[in-house]
Order: C-alpha cells, then sequence, then structure tokens
C-alpha cells in the first residue's frame, strides 16, 4: 500500500462512528468503543441512555472517559488533511514564509514585517510561535464549548418534562373522562345528552391546553436546534489549520454568547373540581323539571318554630 493510502487509511479509523468526522474531544465506553462526547451524549437523549450505538452493550453508570491518545492523533489526522498551500503560508507583502502571529494586531507576519522601514512595525508588539498562538487561542474557543453543552443537557431535560407533562395531562384527562362517564351512568337514559356535553368541554379544554404547551414543545426544540447548530459551528472552527484558525482570529466573535431565553414549562391545569364534584347534582339542578319529587319552597313560622331558632325579616 503507498503511504498515501496508509495515510488516508490511518486518518479513517480516527473518525467517529456517529458524525463520521475526525474526532472532536473522543471519549471511550467501558465497553471500548469510541465517540465524540458530543455524539454520544446527543445520541443518548434520543435514544436508550447508557447503551453502545456501535455493539448495543449497556454501559452501567454512563460514565465517559476522555481518551488523551485520541486527542493527539486526532489533532495529527486533521493537520495531515488540512490543505498545505504555500501560498497561503506566504507575507503578502514580503512573500516570506508567514512564521510569527502579532497579538496587538491579530494577524500573521513573517520576519520581513518586523523591520519593514516602509510600514507599521511589529517591534513593540506581543509577538509568539503560530503553532503557540493556534494552541492559545483555540484554549480559548474551547472554553465556549462547555455553556453550550451544559445548555444543551438543560434542554433536553425541558424537553423531557415537557413531554411527560403532555402523557401526563392526558392520562388525566382520560381518567376524568372515565369518572364523568361512569356518574352520568348512575343517571338515567335521559342524562345522555348532559353527559356527552361535558365531555365535549373537556376534550375542547384539552385541546386548549395542549395547543398551548405543544407552543411551548416546539420552542424548546427550536432552542435545542439552535444550540446544535451553535456546537456545530464551534467543531468547525475548531478543525480548521492553524493558519486558517489565526487568519480569522481578528473577526471572529471573541466568545460564544451565554445569554439564552430562559425557557419554562407550560402546565397543563385543568378545572378538576368542575369534573370531580357534585356532578349528579349539577345534571339534577338541570333536570328538576322531570325529577320526583321537586324541591319545594320552605315557609318558616315563628310561633311553632325552636325556641332559640332566631328568624329573619328577609326570609
Amino acid at each position: 500500500m503507498s503511504s498515501r493510502g496508509q495515510k488516508q487509511k490511518w486518518t479513517e479509523e480516527l473518525n467517529c462512528p456517529i458524525c463520521l468526522e475526525i474526532f472532536t474531544e473522543p471519549v471511550t465506553l467501558k465497553c471500548g468503543h469510541n465517540f465524540c462526547r458530543f455524539c454520544i451524549t446527543h445520541s443518548w437523549s434520543e435514544q436508550l441512555k447508557g447503551t453502545c450505538p456501535e455493539c448495543r452493550e449497556v454501559n452501567s453508570g454512563n460514565q465517559l472517559k476522555p481518551n488523551r491518545t485520541l486527542v493527539n492523533l486526532s489533532n495529527e489526522a486533521r493537520e495531515l488533511k488540512s490543505p498545505q498551500n504555500k501560498e497561503m503560508r506566504d507575507c503578502d507583502k514580503h512573500s516570506e514564509e508567514l512564521k510569527l502571529f502579532c497579538e496587538t494586531d491579530k494577524k500573521l507576519i513573517c520576519i520581513m514585517c518586523l523591520i519593514d522601514a516602509d510600514g507599521q512595525s511589529h517591534k513593540s508588539h506581543d509577538l509568539m510561535l503560530i503553532e503557540k498562538a493556534a494552541e492559545i487561542y483555540k484554549d480559548k474557543l474551547k472554553s465556549s464549548f462547555d455553556p453550550v453543552i451544559k445548555r444543551n443537557e438543560a434542554v433536553l431535560l425541558t424537553e423531557s418534562e415537557q413531554k411527560e407533562k403532555i402523557s401526563a395531562l392526558k392520562e388525566q384527562v382520560s381518567r376524568l373522562a372515565k369518572h364523568v362517564t361512569a356518574e352520568f351512568g348512575k343517571m338515567h337514559q335521559s342524562l345522555y345528552d348532559r353527559e356527552q356535553r361535558v365531555i365535549r368541554e373537556l376534550r375542547q379544554r384539552e385541546q386548549e391546553i395542549l395547543q398551548r404547551m405543544e407552543k411551548n414543545l416546539g420552542e424548546i426544540r427550536g432552542s435545542l436546534v439552535s444550540l446544535q447548530q451553535k456546537f456545530s459551528e464551534l467543531k468547525k472552527q475548531m478543525e480548521k489549520d492553524a493558519f486558517t484558525f489565526l487568519r480569522d482570529e481578528n473577526t471572529r466573535k471573541r466568545r460564544v454568547s451565554e445569554e439564552y431565553v430562559k425557557l419554562s414549562l407550560s402546565e397543563g391545569d385543568l378545572p378538576v373540581g368542575i369534573y370531580t364534584g357534585p356532578v349528579q347534582y349539577a345534571a339534577w339542578r338541570d333536570m328538576r323539571h322531570i325529577i320526583s319529587p321537586a324541591p319545594a319552597a320552605l315557609t318558616l313560622d315563628p310561633d311553632t318554630a325552636h325556641p332559640e331558632l332566631i328568624l329573619s325579616e328577609d326570609l
């Protein structure tokens, strides 16, 4: 096999089985398989948590062990795949190899830039070798990963809780519907129309509440998609070679914003008392004209009432 073919095969073996890209922050499961931390975390949020996507073995405790060796190999693989265009590595002004990074001006410079009398001198500026600069600035950018990952996990948890509340609401409505049906079943067939009217009202309330809850769930998922896109953008920046990465440093946003819209859960509060209260009495009150005996007005006589009974004039 040619050297080029060997390098290609070697770099392909460093691809994450989920995203099929070179590992980013690789972690190892107890079963021995490796994945990007974000990829396996996201996979577990959508499938059975703790199960390896490769061998389906259950990893008790959901432990993710960082793989330092893979980190180094993945970085080397990215360097092999990065474009080695010499023109990109030469100074536009002096055609010399770019070897330094000016922290003051946030730009790549060559040795001639330090002694150029015609242009702006960088002698008094803070300078460092490009590889060292790339390492430092990538570490700074990496600090933005944790807030995104934590926010992603929080949104996934909120999504799960919202789903549970939707399920609980549906179960509650189902129980209430059975309760209402049982109560009306104790009455005469003539109460059938009343029963159906109450059930329709309950279903309508369910739809109104579910509409609000589903809308809130959509906003939660939208926030999740936005976070995943943000993580993908950060991941792409981290995969750039040192020159491309530092060339864009002057225009790169200094830090990923951690200001997100606070999400809340939409509650499924039903007026339970309407359906669990004196249902039969409410129906009876509407049907007094067909109920026997019907209620009769009482007239209290103060002369024959109990001596301790006090009657008001407005009775």
